[in-house]
């Protein structure tokens, strides 16, 4: 039998925010709690671009413009699709202090993430595509 059901994606974000910066989220509902990309997975028959900018409003208060978005990778996942896209910004503008679901919203230096221990999957999609440089 053939399986026609569409599959599922998540996308996520990494902001290049205005002299090095970038921000990333934590789950504090999740354990081990690591920081992570803000993004999600889609709702309904949103695209890519559209859950990437959705999640990332829900997560931080940033918004973006599909403009604004680069699209770095899709990777198949086996049971999902997961796009990766950075979005440079002029201002961390809007930014709260907790997402929607009670995540926490840090602000720090693009350079710093190579020595954090931040979500492994993540941590190894920047790295591979180069958006960050391990020392």
């Amino acid at each position: 039998m053939h399986n026609t059901q569409k599959k599922g994606f998540a996308a996520v974000v990494f902001i290049k925010g205005p002299k090095g910066t970038t921000l990333f989220v934590e789950d504090p509902k999740k354990v081990p709690t690591f920081p992570k990309l803000a993004g999600g997975t889609n709702e309904g028959d949103e695209t890519p671009e559209a859950c990437a900018i959705r999640e990332l409003h829900e997560e931080t208060g940033l918004w973006v413009k599909e403009k604004d978005l680069v699209r770095v990778a899709k990777v198949d996942k086996g049971s999902h699709d997961f796009y990766l896209f950075t979005a440079t910004v002029k201002s961390l503008g809007g930014l709260r202090e907790k997402g929607d679901e009670g995540e926490i919203i840090t602000v720090s230096y693009v350079d710093k993430i190579a020595e954090m221990d931040f979500f492994p999957p993540h941590k190894a999609l920047l790295v591979k595509y180069n958006l960050i440089d391990v020392m």
